[in-house]
């Protein structure tokens, strides 16, 4: 998903040059910020809290390998980190979304978990902390 968002957004920006880059933002952001970390809680229900969250924390960072790979660039260490934290925010909330985990208590502590650092991760760049 963030590789197709992001491709997206720079095919708008290349086939309308006029407008600026951020107005597409407003309207692909979402779909990382809301759309991602839902469709992990509701998809694993069905598997263990284990495989769901490395499925979709691998999945997710080798999403944002392929993005930077595309794009050319070798991102610095402060990116890189940012970027296995939101990876790992997403592993979290597909553990805890999953419903055969040992416990519920376990699962809310990782759904909880997860959140905390999902929101982070998508706040740290709107006030310049990466």
């Amino acid at each position: 998903m963030p590789v197709s968002v992001r491709v997206a957004g720079i095919a708008l920006e290349r086939v309308v040059p006029l407008v600026n880059p951020k107005l597409f933002v407003v309207f692909l952001y979402p779909c990382l910020v809301a759309a991602l970390p839902f469709t992990v809680a509701r998809r694993g229900t069905d598997s263990p809290a284990a495989l769901a969250g490395t499925a979709a924390a691998v999945g997710l960072a080798i999403g944002f390998a392929a993005e930077f790979a595309l794009l050319g660039v070798t991102p610095p260490p402060p990116i890189v980190q940012h970027r296995f934290l939101t990876a790992t925010a997403l592993g979290l909330l597909a553990a805890g979304g999953t419903a055969l985990s040992s416990a519920r208590t376990r699962r809310s502590l990782l759904t909880v978990a997860g959140v905390a650092l999902w929101f982070w991760a998508v706040a740290a760049p709107l006030f310049g902390l990466v």
